[in-house]
């Protein structure tokens, strides 16, 4: 029962961001506003982010994408944001797409994505997107950060994007002189013109192989049922 009800709920936040609000929006982006300033100063600023931004209650949530349990209540999720040894060398946080919601007038639900590149301590540097959501409280009329949740999406996903940004820029111009069909079948590719609407997945036809009149692939007959 309390699944169902977790579900219900879950639903009901999504169905209200579809919806969001511009205004509150504008109230939250101090908040990553102030931490990406943080950071810029110190790549081991997450101590005065949790002092400053962290709602100081025993009632706080931090999910990261390096742990496979939540941290539950403040003596936690404080040890997390708090180390006593600096762990980072270098760290840069960027924010886009924010989204907010009203869950009431104290409490707001935001969704956003995440740009961070780091160096850690014994390690080679990195980078890597992911996607946050943040539950906040308004306390004193400042928002602060009651629940975070790190999501990023799937290896597959976050494969496929690493390789899309791989590809050579002059790909395109190469393929249009391999193949003068090339514009025409990317046209009429309707899965790719889903993808970069956002449209939500729904499942393909059987694949059919084009007609090629050019390349290895040419071809007199129509492809196989």
């Amino acid at each position: 029962m309390k699944a169902f009800t977790g579900l219900i709920v879950w639903l009901t936040v999504l169905l209200q961001l579809a919806y969001a609000d511009d205004q509150l929006e504008k109230e939250i982006q101090p908040v990553l506003d102030r931490m990406a300033e943080i950071y810029q100063k110190d790549p081991n600023g997450s101590r005065l982010i949790f002092d400053e931004l962290w709602l100081q209650d025993e009632n706080i949530v931090y999910l990261s994408e390096q742990f496979v349990n939540s941290f539950y209540g403040y003596g936690p999720v404080a040890a997390y944001w708090k180390p006593s040894w600096n762990t980072l060398y270098g760290y840069r946080e960027q924010y886009t797409n924010l989204r907010a919601t009203r869950i009431s007038e104290e409490i707001a639900l935001a969704t956003l994505d995440l740009r961070y590149d780091m160096h850690a301590v014994t390690r080679t540097p990195l980078g890597g997107v992911s996607r946050l959501t943040l539950v906040l409280h308004k306390q004193d009329g400042d928002w602060k950060i009651q629940q975070f949740y790190e999501t990023p999406m799937s290896l597959l996903s976050q494969a496929r994007l690493t390789h899309e940004a791989a590809l050579d820029p002059d790909f395109a111009d190469y393929a249009r002189a391999q193949n003068p069909q090339y514009d025409e079948f990317v046209e009429a590719d309707a899965s790719i013109e889903a993808r970069k609407d956002g449209t939500p997945w729904a499942p393909r036809p059987p694949f059919r192989l084009p007609k090629w009149n050019t390349g290895s692939g040419a071809s007199d007959g129509k492809a196989a049922d």
